[in-house]
């Protein structure tokens, strides 16, 4: 049999969907090839089931299998060498920038190149080559070419590629902090928080410049106590080399910023300031202030200022996720079986609160109240009404907690909550227990938990703010809703439906 000499490029493979070469490609009946992911997630989008190329309508929906020999056409592709007597126009050589072909230690080699390899300029997350000045000719010159991810040459490209899929990872989910490919988002079943890197580090660099902006302003604090209180000169130097310190390691953190986003490597970019070089603590200038008794209030009023521009960003940005939340809202109810004879329940088992004596079921006595609902997996999240209250307890358990032994009631016994006692004081069940310090008294407190990751956090709902979060916490068990009135008044906990307003 003759052999046949083919010139096959990436024309003949590119899936008329998504314009890239094709990743499991299917055939329909009508010939045209596509991504098996891009057609079936065409077909999902569309009231018919028709070719995007030649709009022929199938009828019922075909069940698409992997085109074999395509797939095996494409594999050979892929490992077939670019044709070395190729002839690329070399690029005009500029006087001003050094050209000298070879590597030096570190730098990269192109791939395309016979020994003595080149020094590569660009890398391509597309093709997964690093390309010396003459073979990076075709992607600045060819229309698809051009189309493809240039960044500058690096040594692990199979790092910015989906193992799994081997597709670029073009993602990144805020949920899990982790990188993504296209296909992933198509076909993993859990939904994820997803944005594209250029935009994580378009958002990462803005959040910089705020902070920068932030503690500028600041500075009049500097100012005014240079001007105005000479005679605590030690105390201010130390407090103004300490804002200068802090405004140059943002300033150094946002060039560093800058030199990696100009590279075009979203991945590193994300990857680099998120996990690498998170961002730095800054001091809390609010708090800060030199007592002296010629002070004039200027200080203060930049601090108030300070202040009050970051209370607005965080007011709205636990707002936002507050109401995110209470997407997750339950129906939660009390089990009127497994509590104390002293506890009163209201007929609807939403209020409870203490009492007289009740006639109960023999069964272990403890002062608090178990919701009925139990949860052994995802997101949950319900409200509790505390307006009037001197003391109570709110929170989750375990359903196998030792009820007998409530006093135990700390997270290492299966309690994970907020407690406020003497009219003002607040404290977690941590071992020890976290003092907490409010600004104000929450009058409903919002519970939610998330058994996959561990997490139970308390919202102050009507101030819209973050109170606590129990972070890490092991779940090897049922948790259900705990309310614990504690003090002797009448006035009840009160379930109440997300949403509505504090009576």
């Amino acid at each position: 049999m003759a052999a046949v000499n083919s010139s096959l490029g990436e024309d003949q493979f590119l899936c008329s969907i998504c314009l890239e070469v094709s990743t499991d490609p299917v055939t329909a009946l009508c010939g045209h090839s596509f991504c098996s992911i891009c057609i079936k997630k065409h077909w999902d989008n569309s009231d018919h089931c028709r070719c995007p190329v030649c709009m022929q309508d199938f009828s019922p929906r075909p069940l698409m299998k992997v085109n074999i020999v395509l797939s095996k056409m494409l594999s050979y592709f892929r490992r077939k060498p670019q044709d070395e007597d190729t002839e690329i126009e070399a690029l005009p050589t500029d006087p001003g920038v050094d050209r000298d072909p070879s590597t030096a230690p570190g730098e990269v080699d192109c791939d395309l190149c016979p020994e003595p390899r080149l020094r590569a300029l660009k890398s391509c997350l597309l093709c997964l080559l690093s390309y010396c000045e003459s073979h990076l000719q075709p992607h600045l010159t060819n229309p698809r070419l051009k189309r493809h991810h240039l960044i500058h040459p690096l040594p692990n490209l199979e790092e910015h590629i989906c193992p799994e899929h081997q597709r670029p990872l073009d993602l990144f989910c805020r949920d899990h902090s982790h990188f993504m490919c296209m296909q992933c988002s198509y076909t993993d079943d859990t939904k994820h928080d997803t944005v594209l890197l250029k935009e994580q580090g378009e958002e990462q660099q803005a959040t910089l410049k705020k902070q920068i902006k932030d503690v500028r302003s600041a500075d009049s604090f500097k100012q005014s106590i240079v001007e105005k209180h000479q005679e605590v000169e030690v105390e201010a130097s130390r407090l103004i080399r300490h804002l200068q310190i802090e405004i140059c390691k943002l300033e150094e953190r946002g060039a560093e910023m800058e030199q990696l986003w100009s590279s075009g490597d979203h991945l590193a970019f994300v990857q680099t300031f998120t996990t690498v070089k998170p961002a730095p603590g800054l001091l809390d200038w609010s708090e800060k202030t030199v007592r002296i008794p010629s002070y004039k209030g200027t200080g203060t009023q930049a601090v108030s200022e300070l202040r009050s521009q970051l209370n607005t960003g965080m007011e709205t940005f636990f707002k936002g996720e507050l109401e995110e939340l209470q997407e997750f809202a339950v129906e939660v109810s009390l089990d009127p079986d497994r509590a104390h004879p002293d506890l009163v329940l209201s007929e609807d088992l939403k209020q409870v609160c203490r009492g007289q004596t009740q006639n109960v079921p023999n069964h272990t006595f403890h002062l608090c109240f178990l919701g009925e609902q139990k949860f052994s997996s995802g997101k949950f999240y319900f409200e509790v009404q505390v307006k009037g209250k001197t003391e109570w307890r709110v929170g989750v358990a375990k359903e196998s907690v030792d009820i007998e032994y409530f006093e135990s009631r700390s997270v290492q016994n299966g309690y994970w909550t907020l407690y406020m006692f003497n009219d003002h004081y607040y404290e977690t069940s941590d071992v020890p227990p976290v003092a907490l310090s409010l600004q104000s008294c929450p009058e409903k407190v919002g519970v939610f938990v998330d058994y996959d990751e561990g997490l139970v956090s308390f919202y102050d709902v009507d101030e819209k703010s973050l109170i606590y979060s129990f972070t890490d916490c092991c779940f090897d068990d049922n948790i259900l809703p705990l309310l614990h009135p504690r003090s002797d008044d009448t006035v009840p906990l009160v379930l109440t439906p997300v949403g509505s307003s504090t009576a």
